[in-house]
């Protein structure tokens, strides 16, 4: 499974498949009006596009770092990260 949305979180890789060393994937769909593309080769990362602009959280087993396209930062932490988001934004995440 590459992404699970419940209980308000979206949660990223729950269950990659160890056999699926590299790939990506564009235009997945998560609960509260969000839109996905993940890319998993040397390192993953995901591309997160409000379509609502409603707050989130995301989950990942290990460090998340949420970035504007600009580069800005905009939340980072370890397992959990919750963020407000602006609809028609989309968000750079890069997993550790």
């Amino acid at each position: 499974m590459l992404v699970q949305s419940h209980h308000d979180a979206v949660e990223f890789f729950p269950a990659l498949p160890l056999a699926w060393t590299e790939g990506s994937v564009k235009g997945l769909r998560a609960r509260g009006g969000f839109a996905i593309d993940l890319d998993w080769h040397t390192t993953k990362t995901a591309r997160l596009t409000s379509l609502l602009g409603r707050a989130s959280r995301l989950r990942y087993a290990g460090d998340i770092h949420v970035r504007t396209l600009e580069g800005q930062t905009v939340a980072q932490g370890n397992g959990q990260v919750s963020m407000e988001t602006v609809q028609g934004t989309t968000y750079q995440i890069a997993f550790q």
